[in-house]
């Protein structure tokens, strides 16, 4: 996922839990902050969902930021191996196969130019939603013991709404972020992010973040907690 970011600011910021209430508002922030997103562009329905995933699932670490009461920034991610993406699909398998079909036939750029290296999971959406019954049952792992085992959390989205980028929103919800993880036993951080997007590269230099690794216009970024 893309992320919109900020620089430094003057204006006090407060970092809390997201929760159920707050998914009207992560979606709004989306929209505005990733105009040409692959999933923005299938609709708020979509992103209702794929959020929602993460409201709701008790190994993510999801924050929002507040100023002056209203809701300025977000971040959503997990301190260990989530199936939310997983769920996503499975769950929403008709919901995402129409959304994907009805932006495919009014040829919108943005959905055709993401279609090829989604298609593997659209696919798996679409057996799902026309074969129910041949569902795969969701493996139960157990969690893992920090004591024994690295455990690597996983920033999924980052985003400051537009009124509010260049106030140091983001700064102050990454370093939460960076500190949630580490308070759950999480030694290290990854995610993703477009190799053309040279301001979001700027910023998680800034903040320690170096890359580990390169595919199809996307690079792998890490940090020791």
């Amino acid at each position: 996922m893309e992320r919109s970011l900020d620089d430094v600011g003057e204006q006090s910021t407060s970092v809390r839990p997201a929760t159920k209430q707050d998914l009207e508002g992560i979606v709004r922030i989306h929209t505005a902050a990733f105009p040409d997103n692959y999933l923005t562009h299938l609709g708020p329905g979509v992103l209702h969902r794929y959020y929602g995933g993460y409201l709701n699932d008790p190994d993510a670490v999801n924050l929002v930021a507040e100023q002056s009461g209203e809701l300025a920034a977000f971040s959503v991610g997990s301190y260990r191996d989530s199936r939310v993406l997983e769920h996503f699909y499975e769950e929403h398998s008709g919901y995402l196969t129409w959304s994907t079909l009805r932006r495919v036939l009014v040829l919108d750029p943005v959905v055709l130019r993401g279609l090829p290296r989604r298609m593997a999971r659209i696919w798996d959406a679409l057996r799902a939603f026309l074969f129910p019954h041949r569902r795969k049952e969701p493996v139960i792992v157990s969690a893992p013991d920090v004591r024994d085992h690295e455990v690597i959390g996983s920033l999924v989205s980052i985003a400051t709404a537009p009124k509010y980028q260049g106030c140091g929103v983001s700064s102050e919800v990454l370093e939460q972020f960076e500190q949630e993880l580490r308070g759950k036993g999480a030694t290290e951080a990854h995610l993703s992010v477009s190799a053309s997007n040279g301001r979001a590269l700027a910023f998680y230099a800034k903040h320690g973040w170096t890359v580990l690794e390169g595919d199809h216009g996307s690079l792998s970024l890490g940090k020791h907690l």
